[in-house]
């Protein structure tokens, strides 16, 4: 199966599990927080950093939720059009621009709820029902500081440290078994099967415990990690990791897609959309079209 594929941001030819990169033509409401339209790259999901880490003087609950899906815009410097950055204490404290009324970090809780104008803009995922909750009940509690140690200074570039290290095959094991849904772990399978003729799907990709796994290293220890797309007009699709960590298959789907990864109770997520489903084509081994590397587990 020849083929390559969240962060936790992008690909040409595949999904990139990315993790809050955005770019596009801005659709800001009136004075508020700017919302893009994602199109093309971004970095890889909540696997490699967009923009800015958000600082330690915020508890995690609120961090992971900037971190994850706003400072690809929100970042310092701000990028896309966002009229602020929204990556430390003080900025989420500030009085809005558009809402004398209101702090920033105010305005983020209604955006994140705002069906009709959300944010991350579609078709990036939404904020989950719970981070959702644990962001607002830590604004509605004044923002009170506190110390995310997951994240590292105000200003520097976030990096997923499932990308920091160097290549390496975890599992010490190289593929060598005949053709079948194990076959060839890391290599673009879609495009492979549609040049040589074989079983037809529109969604594959293979799951690696790090982000610079080499071709044909087998994945075991991602078995039972559940891929989920979610397409343009918000249907899903999900797919399980098999004993070498490929998965594959066929979704009625309509293109652009963006995924999430969720092994073991945590997800990585990919926040921009992209237009095909050979993953593994932009997740490669280094990782190409603005892909961090490959589809890493949370």
């Amino acid at each position: 199966m020849r083929s390559p594929w969240f962060a936790l941001v992008v690909l040409t030819a595949a999904l990139c599990v990315l993790c809050s990169g955005c770019t596009g033509q801005s659709t800001a409401l009136p004075g508020d927080i700017t919302q893009t339209s994602g199109t093309g790259g971004g970095s890889g999901g909540t696997g490699g950093g967009a923009g800015s880490a958000s600082s330690l003087d915020m508890p995690c609950a609120a961090a992971d939720v900037l971190a994850a899906s706003c400072l690809g815009c929100h970042g310092a410097p701000p990028t896309n059009g966002a009229p602020q950055a929204l990556n430390t204490l003080a900025a989420l404290q500030a009085t809005s621009p558009g809402y004398p009324g209101q702090t920033n970090g105010a305005r983020a809780v209604a955006r994140m709820a705002n069906t009709a104008s959300p944010m991350p803009p579609v078709p990036n995922p939404a904020v989950s029902a719970a981070e959702q909750s644990a962001f607002a009940a830590w604004v509605t509690a004044g923002m009170p500081a506190g110390s995310c140690s997951s994240l590292p200074d105000a200003g520097t570039v976030a990096v997923d440290p499932a990308f920091a290290g160097p290549p390496v095959c975890t599992s010490g094991q190289t593929y060598t078994g005949s053709e079948g849904s194990t076959m060839r772990p890391g290599e673009a399978c879609v495009a492979c099967h549609q040049a040589r003729g074989g079983p037809g799907f529109n969604i594959g990709g293979t799951v690696y415990p790090t982000g610079h796994e080499p071709n044909d290293c087998v994945a075991s220890s991602a078995s039972g990690a559940v891929v989920t797309v979610t397409d343009s007009k918000g249907v899903t699709a999900s797919f399980t990791a098999n004993s070498t960590g490929n998965f594959s298959g066929n979704a009625n789907v309509t293109f652009p897609i963006t995924a999430v990864v969720t092994f073991n109770g945590k997800s990585r997520a990919m926040t921009t959309g992209v237009p095909s489903g050979d993953c593994n084509s932009c997740h490669t081994e280094s990782g190409t079209n603005s892909a961090p590397g490959r589809i890493a587990l949370p």
